[in-house]
């Protein structure tokens, strides 16, 4: 009978063990694609504000904003 009860143990114990790397797998699965997931949607988002700011900078940059400023405008602007 005690042969039994250690071959239970064990086999407790090796169920438990590959339950809980079973699990661990599982989650390092869902946390690569939560990952996944995350650059999929925030990648975009980061371009894109990245590409908004060139466009910005590239808006006051460029001459031709300056065409539709008044007397008053251009002359307060290059006396700064």
């Amino acid at each position: 009978m005690s042969d039994f009860g250690a071959m239970t143990t064990r086999f407790s114990t090796i169920w438990q063990i590959r339950l809980f790397y079973s699990r661990k797998i599982s989650e390092i699965k869902i946390e690569m694609k939560f990952a996944q997931i995350l650059r999929a949607n925030l990648l975009p988002i980061i371009v894109r504000r990245e590409r908004w700011n060139d466009i910005q900078k590239r808006k006051t940059l460029n001459p031709s904003n300056f065409e539709n400023l008044s007397i008053d405008d251009e002359f307060q602007f290059s006396s700064n």
